[in-house]
Order: structure tokens, then C-alpha cells, then sequence
């Protein structure tokens, strides 16, 4: 999950003129961000 969001930095910082695209990164990490919080609830 960890690598994901890493990822996600390095293709924002390439595509930061790019607005379309920053705002599909900024979805998609909330989305993992939702993901990754249910996960862990789930292993309590």
C-alpha cells in the first residue's frame, strides 16, 4: 500500500502541469487512503 502512494508522489511530481491527470492522482489516493483505513479496521 505504502509503495502505491509512493508511486502516486513520483507521478504527480511528472505530471504537475498536467491538472487533469493531478486530479485523478489526488482521487486515486484518496480512494486508497479509504481502502487502506477499512482494511485495517477490518484486522482489528
Amino acid at each position: 500500500m505504502k509503495e502505491m502512494m509512493c508511486n502516486l508522489e513520483n507521478i504527480k511530481h511528472e505530471h504537475k502541469e498536467d491538472l487533469y491527470m493531478l486530479r485523478l492522482i489526488e482521487d486515486t489516493e484518496i480512494y486508497l487512503k479509504m481502502i487502506d483505513l477499512r482494511i485495517r479496521r477490518n484486522e482489528k
